[in-house]
C-alpha cells in the first residue's frame, strides 16, 4: 500500500523501493496467498510509473495462478488503465 501511495504522489523511486522490499519479505515461494497479491501491487506500481514493459512482465508470472489476477480483473480495475492499448496486456485480459 505504500508503494502505491509513493506512485501517486509521484515519488518513483520511494515506490519502486517500497514495492520491491514487500516482495522480497513474502515472495510467491514464501507466502502462496500474499506473495501474488504483492507481485499484482508491483504491477500496479510499475504501471501508474510509466514502466509498462516491467508491470506486463509482472503480470505474466502471476495471472492465473492462485490469488492472482484474473483476465477479468484486468479488464475491470483503473490502475491498468496505462497498459490497456498495449497488445501483451489484451492477452492477458482475454481481449486479444
Amino acid at each position: 500500500m505504500l508503494a502505491l501511495i509513493y506512485a501517486e504522489l509521484g515519488e518513483k523511486s520511494e515506490a519502486q523501493r517500497a514495492a520491491a522490499r514487500a516482495g522480497e519479505l513474502l515472495p510467491i515461494a514464501k507466502d502462496s496467498f500474499d506473495g501474488p497479491i504483492l507481485m499484482t501491487t508491483l504491477a500496479a506500481v510499475s504501471a501508474k510509473l510509466g514502466e509498462k514493459d516491467f508491470a506486463i512482465q509482472q503480470l505474466e508470472s502471476v495471472v492465473g495462478i492462485p490469488n492472482g489476477p484474473t483476465p477479468g480483473t484486468l479488464r475491470a480495475e483503473p490502475e491498468w488503465d496505462t497498459l490497456r492499448d498495449d497488445p501483451r496486456f489484451k492477452k492477458l485480459a482475454g481481449k486479444g
